[in-house]
């Protein structure tokens, strides 16, 4: 199984959580990176719905580990017990002081009711045992929005990056 530098030096225990640790073995980071839908020649806005705050953190933990790159900047956890968690929300959709945010790590805050037509990749990082709720999560991904790819183009596509199905 392929795995990123980073991941496979990371330590197999990092979280203390065994399905945590799998899915950060896994290079899921590298995984999105490198397939993700691209808007022009970066990656989309991604949409990586986490397990629990721990998760999250640790997963932007990991993210500016293998990305150093982006400065802390492309990748920002979203979580209710942040007082930044609204900035946070208006940085993604594109009305903050942080135009760079591109991947917004989330624990139920990105779920449902957030409208953010640019997100084209979604990240299954736990489980979800709701029908309805996955569909609402789903929707955070399919909003059209005209002009992404370009004027007039054709291309609509969005993916959906599932972690695991167990």
């Amino acid at each position: 199984m392929w795995q990123h530098p980073a991941v496979a030096g990371a330590g197999r225990h990092r979280s203390g959580h065994a399905w945590i640790d799998g899915m950060l073995s896994d290079g899921m980071a590298g995984t999105w990176m490198d397939h993700g839908i691209r808007v022009g020649s970066r990656i989309g806005k991604t949409i990586i719905f986490a397990r629990s705050m721990k998760h999250a953190r640790l997963m932007e933990e990991l993210f500016n580990e293998m990305y150093p790159q982006y400065g802390g900047k492309f990748c920002q956890t979203i979580v209710s017990d942040d007082p930044r968690a609204e900035s946070l929300i208006d940085d993604f959709k594109g009305d903050g002081t942080n135009p760079d945010l591109t991947i917004a790590i989330s624990v139920d805050m990105l779920d449902t009711g957030v409208d953010v037509p640019e997100c084209v990749n979604l990240v299954f990082a736990k489980p979800v045992y709701s029908y309805v709720k996955f569909w609402q999560m789903i929707g955070r991904g399919t909003r059209l929005c005209p002009d992404l790819f370009g004027p007039e183009s054709k291309h609509y596509k969005k993916e959906v990056i599932g972690a695991r199905t167990n």
